[in-house]
Protein backbone atom coordinates (compact mmCIF):
# COMPACT_ATOMS: atom_id res chain seq x y z
CA UNK A 1 0.00 0.00 0.00
CA UNK A 2 1.42 3.36 -1.02
CA UNK A 3 1.07 6.65 0.83
CA UNK A 4 -1.35 7.82 -1.85
CA UNK A 5 -3.49 4.71 -1.33
CA UNK A 6 -3.61 5.38 2.40
CA UNK A 7 -4.61 8.99 1.84
CA UNK A 8 -7.32 8.00 -0.63
CA UNK A 9 -8.72 5.28 1.64
CA UNK A 10 -8.67 7.60 4.62
CA UNK A 11 -10.52 10.31 2.74
CA UNK A 12 -13.20 7.81 1.77
CA UNK A 13 -13.53 6.62 5.37
CA UNK A 14 -13.78 10.18 6.70
CA UNK A 15 -16.32 11.15 4.07
CA UNK A 16 -18.46 8.13 4.90
CA UNK A 17 -18.18 8.95 8.59
CA UNK A 18 -19.16 12.58 8.12
CA UNK A 19 -15.77 13.85 9.30
CA UNK A 20 -14.46 15.35 6.09
CA UNK A 21 -13.91 19.05 6.71
CA UNK A 22 -13.03 20.98 3.59
CA UNK A 23 -9.83 22.96 3.29
CA UNK A 24 -8.28 21.99 6.59
CA UNK A 25 -8.41 18.27 5.81
CA UNK A 26 -7.22 18.70 2.25
CA UNK A 27 -4.25 20.71 3.53
CA UNK A 28 -3.54 18.10 6.19
CA UNK A 29 -3.65 15.27 3.66
CA UNK A 30 -1.31 17.11 1.33
CA UNK A 31 1.28 18.11 3.88
CA UNK A 32 1.31 14.79 5.73
CA UNK A 33 1.78 12.96 2.46
CA UNK A 34 4.68 15.27 1.58
CA UNK A 35 6.31 14.85 4.98
CA UNK A 36 5.85 11.09 4.79
CA UNK A 37 7.41 10.98 1.33
CA UNK A 38 10.41 12.91 2.61
CA UNK A 39 10.79 10.75 5.72
CA UNK A 40 9.58 7.27 4.71
CA UNK A 41 11.46 5.50 7.49
CA UNK A 42 9.96 7.74 10.15
CA UNK A 43 6.36 8.06 9.04
CA UNK A 44 4.51 4.86 8.29
CA UNK A 45 1.23 4.44 6.46
CA UNK A 46 -0.61 4.06 9.76
CA UNK A 47 0.93 7.32 10.97
CA UNK A 48 -0.37 9.14 7.91
CA UNK A 49 -3.81 7.71 8.56
CA UNK A 50 -3.79 8.67 12.23
CA UNK A 51 -2.67 12.22 11.55
CA UNK A 52 -5.33 12.74 8.90
CA UNK A 53 -8.02 11.39 11.21
CA UNK A 54 -6.78 13.61 14.03
CA UNK A 55 -6.82 16.64 11.72
CA UNK A 56 -10.40 15.87 10.78
CA UNK A 57 -11.40 15.56 14.41
CA UNK A 58 -9.69 18.84 15.28
CA UNK A 59 -11.40 20.61 12.44
CA UNK A 60 -14.81 19.57 13.72
CA UNK A 61 -14.34 19.35 17.47
CA UNK A 62 -12.05 21.88 19.06
CA UNK A 63 -12.80 21.07 22.71
CA UNK A 64 -9.64 20.60 24.73
CA UNK A 65 -10.45 17.08 25.91
CA UNK A 66 -11.02 15.82 22.39
CA UNK A 67 -7.95 17.60 21.07
CA UNK A 68 -5.94 15.90 23.79
CA UNK A 69 -7.38 12.46 23.13
CA UNK A 70 -6.77 12.46 19.40
CA UNK A 71 -3.37 14.10 19.52
CA UNK A 72 -2.31 11.54 22.10
CA UNK A 73 -3.36 8.87 19.61
CA UNK A 74 -1.24 10.53 16.94
CA UNK A 75 1.72 10.94 19.30
CA UNK A 76 1.70 7.21 19.99
CA UNK A 77 2.19 6.56 16.29
CA UNK A 78 5.73 7.91 16.36
CA UNK A 79 5.80 11.49 15.12
CA UNK A 80 9.02 13.28 16.02
CA UNK A 81 9.32 16.90 17.22
CA UNK A 82 10.96 17.79 13.92
CA UNK A 83 8.06 16.38 11.93
CA UNK A 84 5.59 18.21 14.15
CA UNK A 85 7.34 21.49 13.47
CA UNK A 86 7.37 20.78 9.74
CA UNK A 87 3.70 19.84 9.86
CA UNK A 88 2.68 23.02 11.63
CA UNK A 89 4.76 25.24 9.35
CA UNK A 90 3.46 23.61 6.17
CA UNK A 91 -0.10 23.63 7.38
CA UNK A 92 -0.24 27.34 8.14
CA UNK A 93 1.62 28.08 4.92
CA UNK A 94 -1.02 26.24 2.90
CA UNK A 95 -4.18 27.30 4.71
CA UNK A 96 -6.45 29.31 2.44
CA UNK A 97 -8.72 30.71 5.14
CA UNK A 98 -8.49 32.77 8.32
CA UNK A 99 -5.64 31.27 10.33
CA UNK A 100 -6.53 33.30 13.42
CA UNK A 101 -9.62 31.19 14.04
CA UNK A 102 -7.82 27.90 13.48
CA UNK A 103 -4.35 28.39 14.92
CA UNK A 104 -5.38 27.99 18.59
CA UNK A 105 -6.75 24.52 17.88
CA UNK A 106 -3.49 23.38 16.36
CA UNK A 107 -1.39 24.99 19.06
CA UNK A 108 -3.36 23.07 21.66
CA UNK A 109 -2.98 19.93 19.58
CA UNK A 110 0.78 20.32 19.25
CA UNK A 111 1.11 21.06 22.96
CA UNK A 112 -0.78 17.88 23.75
CA UNK A 113 1.40 15.88 21.39
CA UNK A 114 4.54 17.38 22.92
CA UNK A 115 3.47 16.19 26.36
CA UNK A 116 3.77 12.62 25.13
CA UNK A 117 7.14 12.93 23.41
CA UNK A 118 10.17 12.02 25.53
CA UNK A 119 12.51 14.88 26.44
CA UNK A 120 10.51 17.47 24.56
CA UNK A 121 9.14 20.65 26.06
CA UNK A 122 5.87 21.93 24.63
CA UNK A 123 7.48 25.33 24.12
CA UNK A 124 10.13 23.77 21.89
CA UNK A 125 7.46 22.27 19.65
CA UNK A 126 5.37 25.43 19.49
Amino acid sequence: TTGEDVVRETLVDLSDGGLLSGHILVCAVSLIHRVAAAHPRTVSAITIRRVIVAAAMLANKAEADEVFAFTHFVACSGLTPELLKATEAQLFERLSFDVSTTAPQFHRALAAIAMHLPDVDAVDVL
